[in-house]
């Protein structure tokens, strides 16, 4: 039998030597993600029997973290779904899986057409519409976290505990928590969201990837479109590289067509439901103009400095408060601290080893800063659900950090 030495960054089972420094076998590591010996006579009965059981073995247990995820967050959700209507936004949706009527707000343009299609499937089951509605973000809620697990392992391979992390900081914050109890449209709509940004990540080296991610953009974009900006960036950035590599207009095609069809899916019905395209654009107009006076950073009548001052004081405060129990408007006393320092000691070691060489988590950045912009020059910052787009981006940079302390190739 040839020698069977080989690289590892463990120790090897008992009685397999092993030898290190092999830049061919520290490849071969890498590429399948075996913590385990990997022989240097690959082609030896023995060698390929002991890949082949490492790698068997790392396969079924890719299973048991999703799995975990699962058990743990949809009976929380489902065991806790409020028992009413908590937003006047809530009321509005109730009131649309009946009667769809934009021009009673019934709901709020741009009228969540994807939102209100699934919520009359489960209302049709369930029977009430509350239970329906909460039990849809319940569900969305767990999707969630099997989402955010899902983008940290694409985005760090070999690194199970960034995905585990993430989600469980996402799944499990206040912030989170709560608005996956409500009947309001921020946790599904996060959920296709997430869908989307996983299937065009996956889309990056294959095709039919892309097509789906483009698929399910579109109609993203009618469950919640406040989230859309990140995915079609995404969805514009990864048709760019196409088209600069492969000089051909099949990627175009291929993104540009699904993309197109999944917004038809429900713009058509939209439309027909409230009189036309001209009215369905009187009814974006008018509300646009509504959050331009009343939410955003233009609302609020005081000179710049001092009305950026005052966004970036309550943003913060609302951010802090539903994600860790401590905000910026009060005194501090012992609880208050101690969740600080909390604070401290899990985002500051994540974020210092987030892996600052790597693309990915510029591009984690670039999605977190998005999200915390829209919101702060956009949206009303005494709603904490209204900030839920920025948990997951900002759960993947501190889990991936605390991966590199576990796991620090």
């Amino acid at each position: 039998m040839v020698s069977s030495r080989c690289f590892t960054n463990t120790d090897p089972p008992p009685g397999f030597p092993c030898r290190r420094g092999d830049d061919t076998r520290k490849r071969l590591f890498r590429q399948t993600g075996v913590r385990e010996c990997i022989p240097l006579a690959l082609f030896d009965s023995s060698g390929i029997l002991f890949l082949m059981e490492s790698r068997s073995h790392t396969d079924n247990s890719g299973w048991l973290p999703p799995l975990l995820l699962l058990a743990v967050t949809l009976p929380l959700y489902l065991a806790f779904r409020s028992i009413s209507l908590d937003d006047f936004d809530a009321y509005s949706l109730a009131l649309a899986l009946n009667h769809f009527s934009l021009d009673l707000h019934q709901p709020q343009p741009p009228g969540f057409p994807v939102y209100v299609f699934i919520g009359r499937i489960l209302l049709s089951l369930i029977g009430e519409t509350r239970a329906a509605l909460t039990l849809l973000s319940a569900l969305a809620g767990t999707f969630v976290a099997l989402a955010v697990y899902g983008l940290g392992q694409a985005a760090d391979r070999g690194r199970p505990l960034t995905g585990v992390g993430a989600a469980l900081l996402a799944a499990l914050s206040p912030m989170g928590w709560l608005t996956a109890e409500k009947a309001l449209s921020d946790t599904p709509g996060m959920a296709l969201t997430l869908l989307a940004l996983w299937l065009l990540w996956q889309g990056r080296n294959d095709l039919r990837w892309l097509g789906l991610g483009s698929l399910v953009s579109g109609l993203s974009l009618g469950l919640r479109p406040q989230n859309g900006l990140p995915v079609l960036l995404l969805l514009a950035g990864l048709t760019i590289c196409r088209l600069r590599h492969h000089r051909a207009f099949l990627p175009l095609l291929w993104t540009g067509l699904p993309l197109l069809l999944g917004i038809l899916i429900w713009l058509l019905p939209t439309l027909r439901a409230v009189g036309g395209l001209s009215a369905y654009l009187s009814h974006l107009t008018a509300h646009s103009a509504h959050v331009r006076q009343a939410d955003s950073l233009l609302a609020m009548g005081l000179p710049l400095g001092a009305a950026l001052r005052a966004r970036l004081l309550a943003f913060g405060n609302t951010f802090l408060t539903y994600t860790v129990g401590v905000g910026l408007s009060g005194g501090w006393g012992w609880g208050e601290a101690a969740r600080g320092l909390a604070l401290a000691l899990v985002a500051v070691p994540g974020l210092t080893r987030a892996g600052w060489r790597r693309r990915e988590t510029w591009l984690l950045v670039a999605w977190l800063m998005l999200a915390a912009g829209q919101v702060f020059l956009l949206e009303a910052l005494d709603r904490p659900r209204l900030m839920l787009p920025l948990l997951p981006p900002l759960a993947l940079l501190v889990a991936r950090g605390w991966a590199r302390l576990r796991y620090p190739r």
